[in-house]
């Protein structure tokens, strides 16, 4: 999906309207920041709804897969993985819904600075769905609750 969030009707000066005039950018960032907690649950009401529970025997059948964590993070160069609570690594990376930011955009982004509150700030997102959730649904949920 493609977000767009839209604010004054032109870039702006933050000397003289910042504080007074939403900033989409901001905007944006706080909506991107609501959804998912500090457990890496997606934060959506009802995301989860549909989403088929993976018995305790499919799990346990994951986890035989060869799968080294410490061999993961050393070929990413990564000091530690992150992911929704109470599941492995495995297990975020293939039998659980994910939602995660591809790109954001907006405002001055060339060379030096430029004190600019932008008219308008972008975002791409992507969710893997699982077993019995619905695109259309999933984006619904999604529009809904990030209308401001």
């Amino acid at each position: 999906m493609q977000v767009e969030v839209t604010g004054p009707n032109r870039d702006l000066h933050s000397g003289v309207y910042g504080g007074a005039v939403p900033n989409p950018i901001n905007i944006l960032c706080d909506m991107i920041s609501s959804l998912k907690d500090k457990d890496g649950r997606i934060t959506i009401p009802g995301f989860y709804k549909d989403v088929a529970k993976v018995s305790d025997k499919d799990r346990k059948e994951l986890a035989k897969a060869p799968f080294s964590l410490k061999e993961y993070k050393k070929d990413l160069d990564i000091k530690d993985v992150v992911g929704e609570k109470g599941y492995t690594t495995s297990e975020r990376a293939s039998i659980r819904p994910t939602l995660d930011v591809n790109g954001i955009w907006g405002g001055y982004t060339g060379e030096g600075s430029k004190t600019v509150i932008a008219s308008k700030a972008y975002a791409k997102i992507s969710m893997r769905l699982v077993p019995n959730q619905s695109p259309d649904k999933a984006m619904a949920l999604f529009t809904k609750h990030c209308q401001y």
